[in-house]
């Protein structure tokens, strides 16, 4: 059989085209010449015959058929590919050049939104599983190393540092089926001191601590839970699920972000486009410009539709899980209270109470890369908020400010190249003379702060990981011979990253924490034979203090590690003696008559 559609030879007994996929149907297919029943030119030359017209039929050679069947194909793959791969630049374009000023502005700012919801929403999941998840691990190692520098230095206060290389602390914990299991090891010069085992089961009330450099005993603290269940925030007990249990869960959280922002969004009317220069860092790039205005009988309408839709928002309804029985009753009490206090000032509400001005600067690809919000009150009051991000080739400009009445107090500026999906480049922090901290140690709070990123991974950052160096120097201040450097590395699995304090070209110190989500040790709950020393009994607890000689684990740890931990405790006890506040020393006050006044009212009779 020949495929009517693509004039394709088709062998007997296929349903279907193998070229072009056509659906073969007998009665409709043109009859090869191999049947006997016929050639293709005489099943066209009787079809035409019948009409009255007589045509010279030829049909294509097959291996030109099967060449412009597999064009037709690659077109369509290709095609096909653009449109997934280029979805999101094919919708920003129609939405530009075929819709609306207000409709353009309003899918620009979903978009960007979305984006910057994606990140956050991963962070924040990460954090609230930390904290909240009924299933989590992770193991953190914190290490501490002194520089040779930083050594010299202390060993000058007449106690030797040349031993101690560095402490740490490696923690591993697990939350399963509510119970949490830990193991905290304090280790020097790489070296296990002493260790902390630690068994928590908060819906039976159970607790247990053992140190075994200490004593094969468990300290009970059982008894310590009532403490936890009487401490309650709106009838819900804060301290379950790792005590921070009112947090939302993630999903809630996003719905919340989503559904509030929607309605900023869509209630913005008043917009205009233009073209418009955005300039940071001394780079300038030329983008869409949106200018949206919103009035005070706007923002008021926003702010009233925000808390009319809070009223009946399931992801606020949900909190009295979190916070206990009539939490959400006290909750909507208060916001009614609230809508009706602002529905008592509806006439009074007129335009000029407050405006805003938002310029919003678009690149080709839909993308936020500027925002300059201004803010006036009635009585001349402004407030503006500047954040630019202009691109100029592999150059990226960067400003963010905020002032008040003309004065900006604060300011990060400066310059980045990218290069292979990284950004380099430096940024300095100012600050407004009007709030130096500390004018004898601060000569100048221009350029302030000196911050050099290095390396900093433009596709781990899209996805909530910092990946990269950033150095934070300061040459205004009598500090500026210190730095402070902070490396990061990692993703969801595992993280590393390090803080080193510099002076000059030498590591005074650095803090190093790593992270991963392997396997953590079993921590198991006391059982017959273990002996148990109850937290709440005075007696007990006495008993177990004897047992706990710090002579016995400071020589354990000279011995071990060849570092005596007694010479650096005496000299934290001399220091923290000389820097003890006494209450009942004598000291001058001045006093004035209104103070004698307050004093005696506040006296007893």
């Amino acid at each position: 059989m020949i495929c009517k559609n693509c004039n394709s030879e088709v062998p007997e007994g296929e349903s279907f085209c193998p070229v072009c996929g056509q659906k073969m149907d007998p009665e409709m297919s043109v009859v090869s010449e191999k049947n006997g029943t016929g050639t293709a030119e005489d099943k066209a030359y009787f079809e035409f015959e019948a009409a009255g017209q007589e045509v010279d039929v030829k049909p294509p050679e097959k291996s030109k058929r099967k060449k412009i069947a597999v064009i037709v194909a690659a077109v369509l793959v290709l095609l096909i590919g653009i449109g997934v791969t280029a979805h999101a630049q094919i919708a920003n374009f129609i939405k530009k050049n075929f819709g609306s000023t207000v409709e353009y502005y309003r899918y620009v700012e979903t978009k960007n939104r979305d984006a910057g919801e994606e990140v956050f929403s991963k962070q924040y999941k990460a954090y609230y599983d930390s904290l909240c998840a009924d299933e989590w691990k992770e193991n953190v190692t914190y290490k501490l190393e002194l520089g040779q520098t930083l050594k010299t230095m202390l060993s000058m206060t007449g106690t030797d540092f040349s031993a101690l290389n560095d402490t740490g602390l490696v923690a591993s914990r697990k939350r399963s089926g509510g119970v949490s299991q830990s193991r905290i090891r304090g280790c020097i010069n790489g070296q296990d001191v002493i260790t902390l085992n630690m068994y928590v089961d908060m819906a039976n009330s159970e607790g247990y601590v053992q140190i075994p450099e200490i004593s094969s005993k468990y300290v009970d603290f059982s008894e310590n839970f009532k403490l936890f269940k009487d401490f309650n925030l709106g009838g819900g007990n804060v301290f379950l699920n790792g005590g921070m249990s009112y947090l939302p869960e993630p999903e809630k959280m996003r719905n919340l972000l989503i559904t509030y922002s929607d309605i900023a969004i869509r209630n913005m009317d008043s917009v205009e486009k233009s073209s418009g220069e955005l300039e940071a860092g001394e780079v300038k790039g030329n983008y869409t410009k949106f200018t949206v205005t919103c009035k005070g009988k706007e923002l008021f309408a926003i702010l009233k539709d925000m808390m009319n839709n809070m009223k009946d928002d399931p992801n606020i309804k949900a909190m009295e899980d979190k916070f206990g029985e009539g939490a959400y009753d006290s909750f909507s009490k208060s916001l009614q209270e609230e809508i009706d206090d602002l529905n008592s000032q509806e006439g009074e509400v007129t335009d000029e109470d407050l405006q805003m001005v938002m310029d919003v600067y678009v690149d080709g690809d839909g993308k936020i890369v500027g925002r300059v919000i201004d803010l006036k009150s009635k009585d001349g009051e402004t407030f503006k908020m500047t954040f630019s991000q202009p691109e100029n080739g592999s150059e990226i400009g960067m400003e963010l400010s905020f002032a008040l009445n003309g004065v900006t107090y604060v300011s990060l500026a400066g310059k980045g190249i990218r290069k292979d999906g990284k950004i380099s480049g430096e940024y300095k922090v100012s600050l407004d003379e009007s709030i130096n901290p500390s004018k004898e140690n601060i000569v100048s709070t221009k350029d302030l702060v000196t911050l050099k990123v290095t390396d900093l991974d433009e596709d781990k950052l899209a996805e909530g990981y910092m990946n990269g160096s950033i150095t934070l120097s300061s040459s205004g201040t009598t500090f500026s011979s210190y730095s402070l450097q902070l490396d990061v590395n990692g993703d969801k699995e595992n993280r590393n990253s390090s803080i080193t304090v510099l002076c000059g070209g030498d590591k005074l110190v650095t803090l190093t924490v790593l992270s991963d989500q392997k396997d953590v040790p079993e921590i198991k709950k006391p059982g017959e034979g273990d002996e148990l020393c109850d937290a709440s009994n005075d007696d007990a607890m006495e008993a177990y203090n004897k047992e706990a000689d710090p002579e016995k684990i400071l020589a354990g740890i000279k011995e071990k590690c060849g570092v005596d931990l007694s010479a650096y405790l005496k000299l934290i006890e001399s220091f923290m003696e000389q820097n003890t506040f006494d209450p009942y020393a004598e000291r001058e006050y001045d006093l004035n008559e209104n103070d004698l006044e307050d004093y005696d009212l506040l006296s007893p009779l």
